[in-house]
């Protein structure tokens, strides 16, 4: 398990560390903590300016460089990722943002590449009209942090502290100069057109671009897209600092987040936490795409189906661990699905051991017989497709996120790394029937997104 960011917080005087009169502990907290669990075994997320990020952003610059023509209209922007795209009746849908183009007039969307190393083609996108490129942003960003990005910083010397006690690298220099040349290269944006509301699908990473938005009086909204829960630093701030540095509200999936966020969470006020929905998951509800046949078809001599949500960060354990489990038994099939299907195996993997790379996450659970994880967010939708979870203890990962909320469940099971145990699970489930299953996920979920953020953006101030 990676060290508790909030411990090093009580540890280490981090509010002491200010760039002239800005504390800037949170815009490198989440940074160190992603280092912290890269030490303790998992890939970290942190996206570095290299040469291989050049060429993403050189790559996809001029991405729906005609739709700029909308920009002096819009209204509402959205910042996502190319990432959050899966394939749902043929288009490539992003699974947090895509309905609102259709909700609201004047939208907005700035996609980021980088995480997925590409956008997808304008023809293969339901709202090919709304969408550029952030890659602007990134260049953007560059030029005005050396402008602007140099800045003394006092108290350092907590953060060489932490990075040198714990044995990690954090360039927080360059964090810090990214954290400014976002908010003056924004500010300088805002100058010329100001929306009327922005929605981000994350926020960490943003920092200086909701400064400049919340300097202009823009509202800035937060889309859950993963999991939330009382571990999770990015949602845990137990330190308060100024509140520039985070969103106005956040739209969660339903209400069961609404526990984590009270007197002793300084990241966004109660009151301001509104369960809508997950937009994906209410296209799965009402229009699922069905795959018996691709099943039949694909996968048919297999006795049963488990589909792995893939993590990135713990790759290497889950091929291994796979490998080790498709050995005992070859009449069970585990399709692995990565969030990107361009993902390349570095090992040779078992004949029921399957990338499957043409369907999405939700479409191989619908599908399948079982899901598996270690921690995905998955585990909760699951369960509203009707699905039962074997959870994978692995690194305590499983139980610490979601033995809280899956304790008493009958749908959820949790094994140690074990490939017997696993095999085991997988071998003689003994799980509810379906809908039992999907009613137990009707706690997380809030129904009909689309009606949900219509009317409360009727409600919120500043917003018609």
């Amino acid at each position: 398990m990676a060290v508790d960011i909030n411990e090093i917080e009580r540890k280490y005087n981090v509010e002491s560390v200010q760039s002239g009169d800005l504390k800037i502990w949170p815009i490198v907290r989440f940074k160190i903590w992603e280092e912290l669990a890269a030490k303790a075994g998992r890939k970290s997320r942190t996206v570095k300016l290299n040469q291989s990020t050049l060429k993403i952003v050189a790559k996809s610059l001029f991405f729906g460089l005609r739709n700029w023509r909308r920009f002096p209209s819009s209204k509402y922007w959205v910042f996502t990722s190319s990432g959050y795209r899966k394939v749902f009746c043929q288009k490539n849908h992003d699974r947090v943002t895509e309905d609102l183009p259709d909700l609201l007039q004047g939208v907005m969307i700035f996609e980021n590449p980088v995480a997925l190393g590409k956008h997808y083609s304008l023809k293969s996108l339901p709202h090919p009209k709304n969408i550029v490129s952030q890659s602007f942003l990134y260049l953007g960003t560059f030029l005005f942090s050396l402008l602007y990005g140099r800045r003394r910083i006092e108290n350092e010397r907590f953060i060489n502290q932490i990075i040198k006690d714990f044995e990690i690298s954090v360039n927080y220099k360059s964090i810090i100069a990214r954290f400014y040349g976002q908010y003056f290269f924004m500010k300088m944006v805002l100058r010329f057109k100001k929306p009327k509301m922005v929605f981000m699908v994350y926020t960490a990473s943003s920092m200086g671009l909701i400064k400049a938005f919340k300097e202009f009086d823009v509202p800035v909204v937060e889309l859950q897209h993963g999991v939330i829960n009382n571990l999770h630093p990015a949602y845990n701030q137990m330190i308060q600092f100024s509140s520039t540095f985070f969103p106005d509200y956040l739209f969660t999936y339903g209400v069961h987040e609404l526990q984590y966020f009270g007197m002793n969470n300084y990241f966004i006020k109660k009151s301001n936490v509104f369960p809508v929905g997950y937009s994906f998951i209410d296209k799965y509800r009402y229009q699922a795409p069905r795959n018996e046949e691709y099943r039949k078809k694909n996968y048919g001599s297999f006795n049963r189906i488990v589909a792995f949500s893939f993590q990135e960060p713990i790759e290497d354990f889950t091929f291994e661990f796979l490998n080790n489990v498709g050995e005992l038994d070859p009449s069970i099939l585990y399709l692995i699905v990565p969030r990107n299907p361009d993902l390349q195996s570095r090992v040779s993997l078992a004949s029921n051991i399957i990338i499957e790379r043409k369907l999405n996450i939700y479409d191989a659970i619908n599908m399948s017989d079982i899901h598996s994880t270690v921690n995905s967010t998955c585990a909760i939708e699951a369960l509203a497709l009707g699905k039962p979870n074997v959870l994978i203890d692995h690194m305590g990962l499983a139980r610490s996120y979601y033995y809280g909320i899956f304790k008493d469940s009958l749908s959820v099971k949790f094994v140690e790394p074990d490939p017997k145990e696993y095999y085991a699970a997988i071998k003689k489930p003994d799980f509810p029937p379906s809908e039992r299953i999907s009613n137990e996920g009707k706690v997380f979920f809030e129904k009909d997104f689309k009606k949900n953020i219509i009317d409360l953006l009727r409600k919120l101030p500043n917003i018609q």
